[in-house]
């Protein structure tokens, strides 16, 4: 009987191995049908390129026109050493900057890259500027850059310039307890130089640039009062301090008091800036 039974199981055991192998090539169709085929990449666009700022491709400029007697002149600065000046209907000439203005080439320089491009009608011409800075300049600074295109051309074609044409105000300071010896020149074209007489040699403190809110005050005085000269003194007698200031404007007024003493308070608080 255990014989038997034996038998039976071996039998059992060859019965499955023959169906096993009978049906091995059915299944090895099978799983070559439902084999999974590789994907196929899909075709995507090639990644464009970033169209290019249009303002990067722009060369810095400063363009400015002005009435010369019943004559359109104007200046074009489109590089830091030379610039075209003559009519405005044509037959202009380059010319290289004037040696009397040797921070000009550093202040185009300083004005394209601070300042965003614009076009704008002032009171000493019109601009058309051309800049790669973020700035938006302010009627002020549009006047300033107008200014200051003005002064270089002019200096360029006569070969070197007056700075008494420019000058707005010119300040000195004198005496006191702390001994000052101070003077400080502000020019139309924005820009205000600082110089110590104590010594035996006058110290250049520096130049700066006018800020905005400096520039609108300067040009609303040179607009509305005529020249000026102010003279402050201590009523001291030892240790006296005195302070001058000598003022260049267009205007037909004369300025009052109060307008006198801010223009001795404006000069000393730009003053203390240099220090």
């Amino acid at each position: 009987m255990q014989n038997t039974k034996t038998s039976e199981v071996k039998h059992k055991i060859l019965a499955h191995i023959l169906l096993w192998l009978l049906a091995l090539p059915l299944l090895t169709q099978a799983f070559t049908a439902c084999a999974i085929k590789p994907i196929t990449p899909v075709a995507t666009p090639a990644a464009q390129a970033p169209a290019a700022d249009s303002t990067t491709s722009l060369t810095p400029a400063i363009e400015v026109r002005w009435q010369s007697a019943d004559t359109c002149q104007m200046a074009t600065i489109q590089a830091d050493d030379a610039l075209l000046q003559g009519p405005c209907d044509g037959g202009q000439s380059a010319v290289n900057f004037s040696s009397d203005t040797p921070a000009a080439a550093e202040d185009f320089r300083h004005l394209t890259s601070t300042f965003a491009s614009f076009t704008a009608e002032t009171a000493v011409g019109a601009v058309q500027f051309t800049g790669s800075g973020q700035e938006q300049a302010t009627p002020a600074q549009q006047r300033m850059i107008a200014e200051w295109s003005r002064w270089v051309s002019d200096a360029a074609v006569a070969g070197r310039t007056s700075a008494a044409a420019q000058l707005a105000l010119a300040w000195h300071r004198e005496g006191g307890i702390a001994g000052f010896c101070d003077d400080l020149a502000v020019y139309t074209y924005g820009v205000a130089v600082a110089t110590s007489c104590r010594g035996q040699a006058p110290t250049d403190k520096g130049r700066h640039w006018l800020t905005a809110e400096q520039l609108a005050q300067i040009y609303s005085w040179v607009d509305e009062l005529g020249n000026a000269e102010i003279v402050q003194k201590d009523p001291a007698v030892a240790d006296a301090m005195s302070q001058t200031l000598a003022f260049r404007g267009n205007g037909a007024h004369q300025p009052s008091d109060a307008q006198e003493q801010a223009m001795v308070d404006f000069a000393n608080r730009l003053y203390a800036e240099f220090d």
